[in-house]
């Protein structure tokens, strides 16, 4: 894992599969798309579903999936009852992925079958898919790495999911300029712009 998201691994060795969760999200968004051809709504279908079924994190929903999603064709609206219920069946499968894995990582009969690689990638993908980056991810992982804290493959996915979970941190700044630049849209300066004043009253709310 700390190969697929390190700066310094080559171009062609980090991560580029699409996680499972973000296949199936395509696919419910790309149903609800007035318009979207059959044939191509069948290939999507087709994807996700052996996506899922290669997933070992994903058997939990897998078959309710794919049977709410059985008629992609019939041009569903989203307030069918097929597309509700594979919304709820992937909200549920969204909220556990890493904890499905944890699960799997932390039983020996189970993990002994498991591609390593694979495993890895599917629980990078995810995590990227859910909004942390790579950077952070790395500094996690090699945090750990460099500590004298021992734990299990399954205890540091349990603590990569609850970091997943937090909520996103959101930040301010401003960012100083000699001279005023010349705006795309109007002559009136964009509604965050501050005078030298405003600056100074910014600078001390914020420090």
């Amino acid at each position: 894992m700390l190969e697929l998201t390190s700066r310094r691994t080559p171009w062609h060795r980090p991560n580029w599969r699409a996680g499972t969760l973000e296949i199936v999200q395509e696919m419910l968004s790309e149903a609800l798309i007035p318009g979207t051809k059959d044939r191509t709504l069948k290939e999507m279908y087709d994807h996700m579903s052996r996506t899922l079924k290669k997933d070992e994190a994903a058997q939990s929903v897998q078959p309710q999936l794919c049977s709410a999603l059985k008629n992609y064709g019939k041009k569903q609206g989203k307030d069918s009852f097929n597309i509700q219920l594979a919304t709820e069946f992937f909200n549920d499968l969204q909220h556990s992925y890493l904890e499905n894995w944890a699960e799997i990582l932390g039983s020996e009969k189970k993990r002994i079958s498991l591609d390593v690689e694979g495993t890895a990638k599917r629980i990078i993908s995810h995590t990227l898919y859910r909004g942390m980056s790579p950077n952070s991810i790395y500094k996690f992982l090699e945090d750990y790495k460099q500590s004298n804290k021992r734990c299990t493959l399954s205890e540091l996915v349990l603590q990569l999911d609850e970091r997943e979970k937090q909520p996103l941190k959101t930040f301010t700044f401003a960012v100083p300029v000699t001279a005023a630049p010349e705006f795309l849209h109007g002559p009136s300066p964009c509604d965050p712009w501050l005078n030298a004043s405003e600056l100074k009253q910014w600078k001390h709310k914020h420090s």
